[in-house]
């Protein structure tokens, strides 16, 4: 019995196995966009732009970090100790540019210059050094600190401009490959066509039914058609490979038996049409590339404040508190033990610091004229589109009623063909105009899935996934 089951849970299990290995592997629009967001190369890196502005600013968030400073001095000469010098600090660097330390100095020595005679069990001080004038408001340490934080924001938006970039580019091939493969799809019906065509009139003709040169200009139809599709074969290998490009196991999947895509060019009209007619009202320019010119101004505008900060005379303050020890090794603090300095300094005529101010300021300018000059740009170009797109509509409507017309008439002519009261050449002509009306349709459909992908591509959303 146990045998039994253990047979059966076995048949089962290859009947799984059988059934997993059979199933199609579908290849879809938002199939392969999922797939370059995740799997390119160049998404990988325009995420690693986001990991390396983190990273630059944690960096720079490290300049405040506490610093210790150890030194050590001494002098042996004629076998007497001249001085041995002995110091140790720590720094805590603050935002408001100045520095709290404490440290301890020991010195002794036969020789010891007496500016640096200390008590003998060494001096423990406690103090601060500042810039008064030049870094109070703003020094260079703070203003790259507030430039790396502003600076996130700046490569966030560099990330999403790359995937932008990246998504339209993938985007437009693929509408490219579909439309190849509806120009395949096409020529090989009309080969077929002109094939059957050609070998009834080889037919008819041995038999005395129709003229042996209508067979001539039937077998150059036919060939025609062929040379016709096999252009589109070669471009639609371009197209694969290209493909290929964005999603290295589009190969692959397509070589798969399993493989299928239910995508088609009239299939993704209308799905972009019902996309453009939803959304064509709220069209919006929230495009990365002006927030980028918006955060870089901000950039700019922290380096001029450094560098207006930089006109200032220079004013350094330092003061110590001293702690002295009594016998007892206590240490005692007086407000008569204290050690302070101060360092000015200042350029006469400013030449430096003056014309870099007024660079930053020309560089404010310029980003901004740039800002303003890029958004009039990406506004015209959506209400061109938003137009284009109406107008498109109904050339695409004109075109399908023309495709259908053209195939009447074509008909219509067969028919006079057939009776004898028509010529090959005027059922080829009427078959070409046929083609050509379809090729037509083809092309206005893929230029308005084109115009969809370039409106959400100036939007910058990266809402590509219709």
């Amino acid at each position: 019995m146990k045998t039994n089951r253990n047979i059966l849970f076995l048949f089962f299990v290859i009947q799984y196995l059988s059934i997993q290995s059979q199933k199609e592997y579908v290849f879809t629009f938002d199939f392969f966009m999922e797939h370059v967001s995740t799997d390119n190369p160049l998404a990988e890196k325009a995420n690693n732009i986001q990991k390396i502005s983190n990273n630059n600013f944690k960096a720079f968030r490290g300049q405040y970090d506490p610093q210790i400073n150890a030194s050590v001095d001494n002098k042996q000469f004629g076998g007497k100790e001249y001085y041995n010098m002995i110091g140790g600090e720590i720094k805590q660097p603050i935002f408001t540019s100045q520095y709290l330390k404490a440290g301890f100095d020991y010195a002794n020595g036969d020789f010891l210059n007496p500016q640096n005679n200390l008590p003998v069990a060494g001096l423990p001080y406690a103090g601060i050094e500042m810039g008064v004038l030049q870094g109070l408001m703003i020094d260079k340490r703070r203003a790259d600190l507030l430039k790396a934080k502003e600076q996130k924001t700046y490569f966030s938006l560099e990330k999403d401009i790359q995937l932008n970039n990246l998504f339209f580019a993938a985007s437009t091939t693929y509408a490219n490959w579909v439309f190849v493969q509806k120009q395949l799809k096409l020529y090989d019906y009309f080969i077929k066509l002109a094939q059957i065509r050609y070998l009834g009139i080889v037919e008819l003709a041995k038999i005395g039914e129709h003229a042996g040169i209508d067979s001539v200009e039937a077998s150059i139809n036919y060939k025609s058609r062929l040379l016709d599709f096999q252009t589109a074969l070669i471009e639609y290998q371009k197209q694969t490979a290209n493909l290929n490009v964005f999603y290295p196991a589009f190969s692959d999947s397509l070589n798969s038996e399993q493989f299928n895509t239910p995508d088609s060019l009239e299939r993704m009209y209308l799905r972009f049409r019902g996309f453009a007619e939803k959304e064509i009202t709220n069209v919006e320019n929230n495009n990365p590339l002006i927030s980028q010119y918006l955060s870089k101004e901000k950039i700019l505008t922290i380096e001029r404040r450094l560098k207006r900060e930089m006109i200032k005379p220079k004013l350094d303050f330092r003061y110590n508190f001293l702690l002295g020890q009594n016998n007892s090794d206590a240490i005692l603090f007086s407000s008569n033990n204290y050690k302070w300095g101060a360092g000015l300094s200042f350029p006469l005529f400013l030449s430096n610091p003056r014309n870099n101010l007024k660079i930053a300021n020309l560089e404010i300018a310029n980003n901004k004229m740039e800002m303003e000059n890029k958004s009039r740009e990406l506004n015209n170009k959506l209400f061109y589109l938003k137009e284009a797109i109406v107008v498109l509509s109904q050339q695409i409507n004109n075109a399908i009623n023309n495709a259908e017309l053209s195939k009447k008439l074509l008909e219509a002519e067969k028919l006079k063909f057939y009776n004898g009261e028509s010529s090959l050449f005027l059922v080829n002509t009427r078959e070409n105009k046929w083609l050509e009306t379809e090729l037509k349709e083809s092309e206005y459909k893929l230029k308005y899935i084109s115009y969809v992908l370039t409106m959400i591509y100036i939007q910058g959303n990266l809402n590509y996934k219709i």
